[in-house]
């Protein structure tokens, strides 16, 4: 059992190997998107003359919003054609107004001032880590040179299995291995194991949750606008934020969602080539909630809860902490993923002597073949 096991670890690392690159190099960056703007800008507050922040004010229309980025050079936009989309943070009373070409502009919704443009990198560094192969400059509304998502998928199921592997090898290596072993890279492998596993099995799972949603039911993926927006014709928007909120509040298939007022609602997004604009309701301690809407006519089109944001805070391991004391995304998970940096060139070096000795095995059974024939 132990060589059946180790074998199939060995091929489930192998075919793997490629995902799991790419899995925690643009993981690191994506943990640490909010401490360093070149990944993904930071969000910025509106605020009046005196310093105070300015909160749950928009004042100003679509078209207004997109005259004043337009306005700036460094954007590229001209028309609603390059605009992906526009996401408002009410809290903030500022919208991150999101370009095809991964520039971004954050408006302050009561003055109209563009506060910050810089470019998003976040956006194709995600891209990449659900499987998409894409590039810094390749714009949001191309298709990939290459999706590899389905290679990601059966990836995210082998990485669970190796570390299940990982374990049952080393509850049977344990005792033959000691402590002066930790100085070779299979007893840094093995060693580490159990240090690190549970971090990263929560962090598979929930990414395993991720990868797959476009498969599960709706409240995994309410979000399907990426697809619809790479193919459909430009819709400008005609309901404004406040016409929105009074459909928020009155409609009935919206109920559900409980919002009374702008402090309700966590984000609002505009897509312009889908059609529609969405309001999020969400906390760390409650199943969040999204309700979409005809950009154009109002229609209350989906009232559903939505899970994805709470499993990505269980993923990041943001879900037990808060924004000042950040202990579990960075003192647990991402001193997990730097550890798994030491286990996976100790794996790979593993596998490197793995494949020499087989190699190296083949060529002395043939030197014996020949030595019998001579």
């Amino acid at each position: 059992m132990n060589r059946i096991m180790r074998l199939w670890h060995i091929w489930g690392s192998v075919i793997s190997l490629f995902a799991i690159v790419i899995f925690f190099t643009t993981g690191y960056f994506m943990k640490i998107r909010r401490d360093f703007p070149i990944v993904m800008p930071s969000g910025v507050s509106a605020k009046n003359e005196e310093g105070k922040k300015l909160k749950y004010q928009h004042l100003l229309t679509h078209e207004e919003i997109l005259k004043a980025v337009m306005a700036e050079p460094k954007m590229g936009v001209k028309s609603w054609d390059d605009i992906y989309h526009l996401d408002w943070r009410p809290k903030k009373s500022m919208v991150k107004v999101k370009a095809n070409n991964l520039m971004e502009a954050q408006v302050n919704t009561v003055t109209g001032e563009v506060e910050e443009v810089s470019k998003r990198n976040y956006d194709w560094i995600s891209r990449l880590h659900a499987g998409e192969i894409v590039g810094p400059n390749q714009n949001m509304n191309e298709e990939s040179t290459l999706n590899l998502s389905y290679y990601f998928l059966i990836s995210c199921f082998i990485f669970i299995f190796l570390m299940i592997s990982g374990v049952y090898l080393w509850l049977k290596k344990m005792k033959t291995i000691g402590w002066k072993s930790l100085l070779s890279a299979r007893g840094i492998h093995l060693w580490l194991t159990p240090i690190i596993v549970l971090p990263l099995l929560i962090t598979a799972l929930s990414g395993l949750v991720l990868q797959s949603k476009h498969y599960l039911p709706e409240s995994f993926s309410p979000n399907d606008e990426y697809k619809q927006i790479k193919k459909a014709a430009v819709i400008v928007p005609k309901i404004e934020i406040p016409e929105f909120l009074r459909i928020l509040k009155t409609h009935a298939a919206a109920k559900e969602a409980n919002i009374t007022s702008w402090k309700d609602v966590w984000r609002v997004y505009t897509y312009p080539r889908s059609g529609h604009m969405v309001a999020r309701v969400y906390n760390k301690h409650d199943i969040g909630y999204e309700v979409r809407i005809n950009s154009v006519t109002g229609e209350v089109q989906r009232a559903i809860p939505r899970y994805t944001d709470w499993i990505e805070d269980i993923h990041e391991g943001r879900f037990f902490e808060n924004k000042a004391f950040r202990w579990m995304s960075w003192g647990v998970f991402l001193s997990t993923q730097v550890l798994f940096i030491l286990a996976f060139i100790s794996g790979v070096i593993l596998l490197i002597r793995y494949f020499w000795k087989k190699s190296k095995n083949k060529k002395r059974k043939k030197r014996r073949k020949r030595k019998k024939k001579q």
